[in-house]
């Protein structure tokens, strides 16, 4: 009985000491994501801020976006999602993000002040549905297209980024690599208040993927909803294009 007793009392006593463990271990990682979403990020002055899902595991469409812009010549700051909200932007010479989830906690309304107090803001991929909107995804091969007709954008708008193109005009923006199949997200209604219509793609007329926005204290904002990791070469130069209006300027910095 003695030694049923002690077995017992030493199973609960691991027990305990598990749980402990596992509530300090709570505990900490609570205090460290505090720390962390209180750390304020401060961007240099021309640099790129990055909105990230997490700046140490980044996704593929985060890491292509950041090949095409460090190949601009441009230096880049991470953020963190669970710092977007404290992060000082005021210097920033672009604020970029390519997921949703990257600055959801940020919202419609912050995105819409930053371009309100003359920041320039670009949003690829699905980015823009913390804009609101009924947003889906397909993919950029196949229901019809033909392997040289991947991700088309068909322009409706020669204006912002588009401007220099004709109406009615189609062009690939996205295809595969290696025989992946990319997807491009598209917004079918309620599509973002304020936002001008570009263009889309030619699976249906609801189905855009190019916004623009200009605000009177010079902010500038570009929703492009194709898939960075599956650029083309036009869609590369399209991305170029979108930077030079964006900022104003010759998207490659003088040395």
């Amino acid at each position: 009985m003695f030694r049923k007793k002690m077995k017992s009392f030493g199973r609960t006593h691991r027990a305990l000491r598990l749980g402990c463990f596992l509530f300090l271990s709570l505990i900490a990682y609570t205090w460290f994501m505090a720390e962390a979403a209180l750390a304020q990020v401060v961007v240099p002055e021309g640099n790129v801020a990055f909105v990230v899902v997490r700046a140490t595991a980044r996704t593929e469409r985060e890491k292509a976006a950041d090949t095409l812009l460090t190949g601009l010549g441009y230096k880049i700051t991470y953020i963190d999602s669970i710092q977007v909200n404290t992060a000082d932007l005021s210097k920033a010479r672009l604020i970029i993000a390519t997921e949703k989830n990257s600055i959801a906690t940020f919202g419609s309304s912050g995105i819409n002040s930053l371009i309100e107090g003359g920041k320039r803001v670009v949003l690829l991929y699905d980015a823009a549905a913390v804009l609101g909107g009924n947003w889906s995804y397909r993919r950029a091969y196949g229901q019809g297209y033909s392997p040289a007709n991947q991700g088309p954008l068909l322009v409706e708008r020669g204006e912002g980024i588009l401007t220099g193109y004709a109406a009615t005009v189609a062009f690939d923006v996205q295809g595969v690599d290696q025989g992946d199949i990319g997807d491009v997200a598209v917004v079918n209604r309620g599509y973002p208040f304020g936002w001008v219509v570009l263009g889309r793609d030619l699976a249906a007329e609801e189905n855009k993927t190019t916004f623009y926005r200009e605000h009177p204290s010079g902010g500038r904002g570009v929703i492009f909803t194709y898939n960075p990791k599956y650029y083309t070469d036009s869609g590369e130069n399209l991305f170029v294009k979108l930077v030079e209006w964006l900022t104003g300027t010759n998207p490659l910095p003088s040395i």
